[in-house]
């Protein structure tokens, strides 16, 4: 009885915590989809191929939640700082819980700080689903609107492979697990992942509910890193800033872009493979 009694405490601890990192959040919207992450990433789509130079920085937002009552948007600060560098970011990356509900005026309200941040960089702003913009069916809106317009992708430059992937839904599912794989046995080159939710799954801390929910898939994807020259996991979700070092990469955990004031400028130097994160605090 006592264990029973501490297991419905840790749920109750749990969801409190939760309910003010995902606002007024409908369970059944969560679960009453009309599709999954083995229907939205069926394929990890290839782009073309681009040559960024040898040297270059990278520009990362998490949990933008447009559409959300209590976020305090400062997006003209961020605009401003993309104005101030000498020397831009070559390219974007949203990670995801763009659009509080999951409608389609928030998705719209993003595009147009999406062109805002385009207009000062040379390259575009690619989009990682996160599980708030799956709500009220936004997968339809966010395959039509958001770049480039498919879940799972993945592209190459000189010297460096960059994935994005789907897991929205707290897991890779079998179908992207496995073309993941697949694509790993054709690629040598080092590389940087991409995805909503972390992997880092912490049993002390009660927000791991934000982590991967099955551990057995998590173990399964880092040995899959840690074989394949991964060395950078970036991550949000949680809306708190962590730093998870799993040996041969890291996991940077970025806090949300609209409650933290803070984004990533992710330095790589594809001579020597590496990819070092920099936290930004506006």
């Amino acid at each position: 009885m006592k264990k029973k009694y501490t297991a419905i405490l840790y749920t109750a601890l749990s969801l409190s915590l939760l309910a003010p990192v995902s606002c007024v959040y409908n369970p059944l919207e969560y679960f009453n989809r009309s599709e999954s992450v083995n229907d939205r990433a069926s394929e990890i789509k290839e782009l073309e191929d681009s040559s960024l130079g040898s040297s270059y920085d990278i520009m990362v937002l998490s949990d933008i939640h447009f559409g959300q009552d209590r976020a305090d948007r400062h997006d003209d600060d961020v605009v401003d700082w993309l104005e101030s560098l000498g020397t831009k970011p070559k390219f974007c990356v949203n990670l995801g819980d763009t659009a509080d509900h999951g409608k389609e005026g928030e998705f719209d309200d993003w595009l147009e700080l999406k062109d805002r941040i385009e207009d000062k960089i040379p390259g575009p702003v690619y989009s990682i689903i996160g599980n708030h913009d799956l709500r009220s069916d936004g997968w339809e809106h966010f395959s039509s609107k958001l770049y480039p317009y498919t879940s799972s992708y993945h592209f190459s430059t000189g010297g460096m492979s960059y994935y994005f992937l789907d897991n929205a839904d707290g897991t890779l599912g079998k179908t992207q697990m496995k073309n993941l794989e697949d694509a790993f046995r054709s690629d040598s080159k080092p590389k940087v992942i991409f995805m909503h939710c972390p992997i880092y799954h912490d049993k002390a801390n009660l927000l791991s509910a934000t982590a991967f929910q099955d551990t057995h898939e998590a173990d399964k994807l880092l040995s899959l890193f840690a074989k394949n020259r991964v060395q950078l996991i970036l991550v949000g979700h949680s809306h708190a800033f962590r730093k998870n070092d799993f040996g041969s990469f890291t996991e940077f955990n970025l806090p949300s872009y609209v409650h933290s004031r803070a984004w990533g400028l992710i330095h790589i130097d594809e001579n020597a493979g590496t990819a070092t994160p920099e936290l930004i605090s506006n």
